[in-house]
Order: structure tokens, then C-alpha cells, then sequence
């Protein structure tokens, strides 16, 4: 008899230790469980938790627009600044540096923004002036000078 495992050369078999059997008892047992244990959480997961989450997403996305909106209202990036500017992005620099356009806010390290109502402001004040300018209050000339001494 090839391949069986004798003990002493004996013709009978060598008995398996009690302790082999139940470690290898134990252990098929533990892995089963384990993979039981895994299909029982994955379908929990997938069956309770999965909706559940997909709510969560839901609401975190509509609250993340509704703040993200709220931002966009009262900050203009650099591309709406110039449209309602109406000049260049190195008029517009220059002006920032002059002083006489209002400072960018930065939102992030790579992102900066104008707050709208500055925007707002300083076009209504440069429109005022342009209109104060417009009703003789701008530059004279000299024959306006002339005339004026004329109607006194």
C-alpha cells in the first residue's frame, strides 16, 4: 500500500491527533463564518444604508449649491469684473495697483474675487462723476471762461 503513512512500518494507519482535527475544524468553521458574515453586511449595506446615504448625498449637494450660489451672488471672479468694467484685465491691474479700483478678496490660495457690492459702488461713483462732467462740472476751456465773464 503506496502513499499511506504507517506507523512503525505497521499495516495500520496512523491515527490523526484529536487537536489537528478540531484546529482544522475551527478554522473551516471560522472562515465560513467570516464569509457569512461579510454577505450578511454587505447586504445590509447595500439593502438599509445604501439609500440611506444616497438621501445624505442629496441633501449635503443641494445645501453645497444653495451656499455655493449664495457666494457666487456676492462675489464676482475676474471675468465678470471686466464684462461690467468694460476694460482690459491689464486696466484692470493697473487700476488695483493705482488704487483706484477696489482690492480682490482671496477666497482660496488659487482663487480671488471682488465682492459685488464694491464693484457696484464704484461703477455707480464713476458714473456720477462722468454725469457731473457731462452738466459743465468737468474740465473748461478757456472760450467757457471768456463766456462767463461776458454774462456777468
Amino acid at each position: 500500500m503506496k502513499g499511506r503513512r504507517f506507523r512503525n512500518n505497521a499495516e495500520t494507519p496512523q491515527p490523526i491527533s484529536p487537536t489537528g482535527i478540531d484546529f482544522s475544524i475551527r478554522t473551516i468553521f471560522a472562515d465560513v463564518a467570516r464569509n457569512e458574515l461579510q454577505t450578511v453586511v454587505a447586504d445590509v449595506v447595500r439593502t438599509e444604508l445604501a439609500p440611506l446615504l444616497a438621501e445624505l448625498r442629496a441633501e449635503i449637494h443641494k445645501s453645497s449649491e444653495s451656499v455655493v450660489s449664495e457666494l457666487d451672488a456676492e462675489f464676482l471672479n475676474e471675468p465678470e469684473v471686466l464684462s461690467r468694467a468694460v476694460f482690459s484685465r491689464s486696466t484692470l491691474r493697473r487700476q488695483i495697483d493705482a488704487g483706484s479700483f477696489p482690492e480682490p478678496v482671496r477666497l482660496s490660495a488659487n482663487r480671488v474675487a471682488w465682492r459685488s457690492s464694491d464693484v457696484q459702488e464704484w461703477l455707480e461713483t464713476r458714473m456720477a462723476s462722468k454725469r457731473e462732467k457731462s452738466r459743465g462740472g468737468g474740465r473748461r476751456r478757456k472760450s467757457d471762461a471768456v463766456d462767463a465773464e461776458r454774462a456777468q
